[in-house]
């Protein structure tokens, strides 16, 4: 069972990621270089 700091620390690691994704976006960065660069699908980063 996960504590509570393991909690956030993985919501955080999500959180960065995410972040990265929406900077790379909008820099237009091509789709497959977020994909590979952040483990995120194609829909996730579309919802961005």
């Amino acid at each position: 069972m996960k504590n509570v700091v393991d909690t956030s620390k993985e919501e955080g690691r999500v959180e960065g990621i995410i972040e990265v994704a929406m900077n790379l976006k909008k820099n237009n960065v091509p789709m497959d270089v977020i994909i590979q660069s952040t483990g995120l699908t194609r829909e996730e980063i579309e919802k961005l």
